[in-house]
């Protein structure tokens, strides 16, 4: 590198004094004469006053290329120092204990110092008590690892002791930018004024704090947020941290919050050691998991989503279906109740077509439930009935009341059997009909005995 920056001065000299002999020559052609006269003088002496005058001119060249430069250089100098001074940001060098070597005019109106008194202040001075060591790690950090970085800082509320009247900038929040490395020793650093764009990124988070707050608060179903508790990596407990008013009032626990859950339900993890299993995997392994529980300690059933939002802590989602699993076993009753009864029991929906047979009406008609779901009745009419009983029966149902009368029907095989049937409609909670439900006994033999001694009397 230095063998070429030599060249090019080697070069540049060259072409100064080849410029500077041309110079030479066209003078004397002006003048029609040489500086000394060739017949009076010799040949050495013409030489060197040659060589003189060529050396003068180069001077003189040099010295107006100089000059070129120093004006373009000043000139240079003052953008730079407009650009530098008059920047947006403030602009300043700091040595490793944060004393200010530098700074911008912009630095000195946020600091609200001059620029002479500003030199050899820390920086940090400026600043409340409780970031000297933010600044103080960061700037450590700046000189260890030689790389930018920033922090966030608040100006002092009381800057009287520092500033030399008051300052815009008291109370205000402060980015502290590191750009590069000046030196060895110093840091070239930036300061910017974020304290609007910090209260509108604190009021959007407020925003956002109050959506969630309203919408943790009025979701239908319980949740709760919890922190497990392990004992050689294994789950023996859990604290509620934060609950909604749903999980209160489903669950009917109150006041939960920053207890342990064996406090607020005692004899809960010996009673459902599954439920410690289930949340400690969940905050263990970030897999969600959804389950039903029957708490006995409480006697209600849940329908459980847990989640886990960060390591060791978990949300659960409880919906509250005690009502509906009273339901579903009052109807698994009832089921089971009609599957056994000795009566027949035919459901249809409203144009009559069969969308339920009990067992019993298999054992009496011949026909399977496959094979009578999604016909009519009208498959076990015998042609013996006259139209009239249909028609008032269809009137009776229509009409919300209950038909009761006897039928006679024909099996599958072809024989026929007499029914004592008893039918009425289903309504929804808006009381319109959407089903009818026969409930039916064979009674055949009832039928020939009562002909037989009606038959014996006479």
């Amino acid at each position: 590198m230095p063998d070429k920056k030599l060249s090019n001065a080697s070069d540049a000299s060259r072409e100064l004094r080849t410029r500077a002999e041309k110079h030479l020559q066209q003078k004397n052609l002006s003048t029609g004469s040489s500086a000394l006269s060739t017949s009076s003088t010799p040949e050495e002496m013409q030489r060197f006053i040659h060589e003189l005058t060529v050396h003068q001119i180069e001077l003189e060249m040099q010295r107006e290329e100089l000059a070129r430069s120093r004006i373009e250089l000043e000139a240079s100098l003052d953008r730079y120092t407009e650009l530098y001074d008059f920047a947006p940001l403030g602009y300043l060098t700091i040595d490793q204990s944060s004393k200010i070597l530098a700074a911008n005019l912009t630095a000195t109106n946020m600091l609200g110092v001059a620029r002479s008194q500003l030199l050899g202040i820390p920086l940090k001075l400026f600043f409340v008590p409780e970031d000297y060591v933010v600044v103080d790690a960061f700037i450590d950090k700046l000189f260890r690892e030689r790389m930018p970085g920033y922090c966030i800082v608040s100006f002092v509320t009381d800057t009287s002791d520092l500033c030399q009247g008051p300052n815009l900038l008291a109370g205000h929040t402060l980015r502290i930018d590191a750009s590069k490395v000046e030196t060895e020793f110093t840091f070239n650093i930036i300061l910017s004024d974020i304290t609007e764009q910090r209260k509108a990124a604190e009021s959007s988070l407020k925003r956002s704090e109050d959506r969630y707050r309203s919408l943790f608060d009025n979701m239908l179903n319980g949740i709760a947020y919890c922190r497990m508790i392990y004992e050689d990596d294994r789950p023996v407990d859990f604290i509620y941290e934060q609950v909604n008013s749903s999980f209160e009032k489903q669950i009917g626990l109150k006041h939960v919050e920053g207890k342990k859950a064996s406090e607020v339900i005692p004899g809960i993890h010996t009673e459902h050691p599954e439920l410690l299993e289930i949340y400690g995997r969940v905050a263990t392994s970030g897999q969600p998991e959804r389950f039903e529980l029957y708490l006995e300690v409480l006697g209600m059933w849940f329908v459980i989503s847990a989640y886990s939002l960060q390591k060791d802590h978990f949300v659960a989602v409880f919906e509250n279906i005690t009502d509906r699993k009273l339901l579903e076993n009052e109807l698994k009753k009832l089921r089971v109740a009609v599957e056994q009864a000795p009566a027949i029991v035919v459901i249809t929906d409203q144009k009559g077509d069969i969308e339920y047979v009990n067992p019993m009406f298999t054992t009496s008609t011949g026909y399977t439930a496959e094979e009578a779901i999604g016909q009519n009745p009208r498959i076990l009419k015998s042609g013996l009935m006259p139209d009239s009983v249909y028609l008032d029966m269809w009137q009776t149902i229509l009409s919300g009341r209950i038909w009761d009368g006897e039928l006679h029907n024909k099996k599958k095989n072809g024989e026929l059997y007499w029914d004592q049937a008893v039918i009425s409609a289903i309504r929804n909670e808006e009381g319109v009909i959407t089903n009818f439900v026969a409930v039916k006994l064979e009674i055949t033999e009832q039928k020939k005995l009562l002909n037989d001694l009606i038959k014996a009397r006479e």
